[in-house]
């Protein structure tokens, strides 16, 4: 009799099947591993990459602290006059010139305050006279309207923003309708007004209407380049640039021409220097006229690994609690193409404190 068996078989055909399961299932394994290894490194690299770039910029923050530090040190210590930002050197009362005070004169290389670009390490910086700058907090009409018209803002417009401005800034009347003015704000999604003076130039765009005038924010000459909102008054013609002289009254673009040439070759130091710079058109109107900077400067500031322009607005407060304080700083993204860092002027090295630090 013959016994046959079949199970031997039916089990490595079973094995077989299974081991057929087992390859593709590893091969799965692997490759999910390998992308979550992918995934992961990616995650590690991004964090070392984001790690770096944060680094980068508490360096650059450092460094722009650093000169703004070093820029407030010097308004505080040093003497601004008709040509720029001078430092001190000690002087025996009443050896002084008669125009100086008492134990400070000015000594050293002035630094210019009318925009142009120095480089302290590797930080660009610009300074900005308070004078150099459209004072809207002082705004007139007349002035007002000649920037914004060269923003190509139409006549019937102006008046339209010139008003809207002057009800922002200025506390409602007893005759004045209550809640009038916050439903026309609110209807345009914007905050009630403050009615008080601006505290920055781009407070102009929580103002109504102003925000909704296009020309007067796109390119790199955007209306706040041009204006501060500073407590200064007049325009000092050793450092507004054409746009800005074209708000004094009586101004003419020949004129105001003539003036940058004048003091493209010396610098504008009293009345007489500038009704020579003037011509014979000129005139001198005391109120809005100055050849000395405000003792308010503007700076813009740029470091490697900082994206953004930094500005800030310093004041000398001789009167305060400090010697100087910040009215605001703004960020911005970069409006201007400066020349590299290597071929601009270093600022003068006297711009240390007396402990040398």
């Amino acid at each position: 009799m013959t016994i046959r068996t079949t199970s031997r078989p039916r089990t490595i055909r079973h094995v077989d099947r299974q081991q057929g399961f087992v390859l593709p299932a590893v091969i799965a394994a692997v490759a999910v591993l390998a992308l979550v290894a992918a995934v992961i490194g990616g995650w590690m690299a991004d964090s070392l990459g984001r790690a770096a770039a944060s680094q980068d910029r508490i360096e650059a923050d450092a460094q722009i602290h650093g000169v703004v530090q070093a820029i407030a040190w010097r308004l505080a210590t040093g003497r601004l006059t008709a040509d720029g930002l001078h430092g001190t050197s000690a002087q025996p009362v009443g050896q002084g010139r008669p125009t100086e005070p008492p134990g400070r004169v000015a000594s050293g290389p002035a630094i210019a305050v009318d925009g142009r670009p120095y480089r302290s390490g590797p930080v660009t910086l610009r300074l900005m006279d308070g004078r150099g700058l459209y004072n809207l907090n002082a705004m007139d009409e007349l002035g007002l309207g000649e920037l914004l018209r060269q923003f190509g803002v139409p006549l019937d417009q102006r008046a339209l923003l010139t008003q809207s401005l002057l009800d922002y800034m200025t506390p409602p009347t007893p005759q004045a309708a209550p809640g009038l003015e916050d439903e026309a704000y609110q209807r345009a999604g914007l905050p009630p007004p403050r009615h008080r003076p601006l505290l920055t130039p781009w407070e102009l765009q929580r103002v109504l209407h102003w925000a909704d005038t296009d020309t007067l924010w796109s390119g790199p000459a955007a209306l706040p380049t041009v204006t501060g909102a500073d407590q200064v008054q007049g325009v000092n013609v050793n450092t507004a640039g054409l746009t800005v002289l074209l708000t004094i009254p009586g101004m003419s673009r020949a004129t105001a021409e003539k003036v940058l040439d004048y003091r493209s070759r010396q610098v504008i130091s009293n009345d007489a220097a500038l009704l020579a710079a003037m011509g014979a058109e000129g005139r001198i109107d005391p109120l809005h006229n100055f050849t000395l900077p405000a003792n308010t400067l503007r700076l813009s500031l740029r470091a490697p690994g900082e994206p953004l322009l930094q500005l800030r607005s310093i004041t000398l407060t001789p009167t305060g609690s400090a010697p100087t304080r910040i009215d605001y700083a703004v960020a911005l993204p970069p409006d201007r193409g400066d020349p590299p860092p290597a071929e601009l002027v270093e600022l003068p090295p006297v711009l240390t404190s007396p402990t040398g630090r």
